[in-house]
Parts: C-alpha cells; structure tokens; sequence
C-alpha cells in the first residue's frame, strides 16, 4: 500500500488547476524527460499535449532542480510520477514503493511543498511547448 500525502481540501472543486502534471520520468536512452501534461485551455484546447525536453536545455535543468527538490520532501529517489486526479500524485521511487500526495488528511506542509514543485514542473513543460510550437511555426 503506498504512503499518503495529504493536500489541503479547501475549494476542492479547484485543487489542482492547469497546467497540471500527468506524468513525468527521465528517458535516459533520449537523454530527455518525456512530460504529459493537461495545459491551460488559451495554450491548447487537447485534454493532454506530451513535450520531450532534452537534458541539454535550460527547462530540464529547471525539471532536474525541482525533481532534487520533491526527492528531498520526500526523502527518496523518484523514478516517475503520475497525477491520478483531483490533487492526488502518485510517485514510484526507486525502490519500488509508490508514494501518494492525497487528500484530506496527513502533513499539509509537506504537501503544499511538493504541489509548488509540481506547478513549476507542469509550467515549464507548458512554456516548452509554446516555445516548441512557436519555432516549428517560423
């Protein structure tokens, strides 16, 4: 069973806004993180749009920062996370022990923390993604 994280549940119906991560893991074989996620709907009208981000870029240093920072929350090495909706995360750690930021009860701090990780994460894939379409556009 994996551990709980809670997030507080005020406002619930707006928890999570987008963009919101849906999925996130390093592709060591392309040397790039592979993001899904859910965009703003001024950026796309798709439920989902993925962005491959090479590790040679300024965004996945940002992604590899923020990563470090979840792993120290969290106290763990993550391989990759998924968001399973609403606000809950799941996280599958190196050792093969999911973690989830759920809600309503548990360590709100910590939850806080780590949602403000993801938010930067999923922004910065989305402005990949702008930035991608705006170069193929020229």
């Amino acid at each position: 069973m994996a551990n709980a994280l809670s997030l507080p549940v005020e406002n619930r119906g707006h928890l999570v806004e987008p963009p919101i991560v849906d999925s996130l893991a390093w592709d060591e074989q392309r040397r790039a993180w592979v993001v899904s996620f859910v965009p703003e709907e001024r950026v796309s009208r798709r439920q989902k749009e993925l962005v491959v981000i090479p590790a040679a870029s300024a965004d996945a240093q940002r992604i590899r920062l923020r990563m470090q920072r979840l792993e120290s929350l969290l106290g763990t090495r993550i391989e990759r996370l998924f968001h399973s909706g609403d606000g809950n995360f799941t996280f599958h750690t190196r050792d093969g022990h999911p973690i989830e930021l759920a809600s309503p009860h548990g360590q709100i701090d910590l939850s806080l923390k780590a949602y403000v990780e993801l938010t930067d994460i999923a922004m910065t894939a989305q402005i990949y993604f702008e930035s991608s379409r705006l170069v193929h556009a020229a």
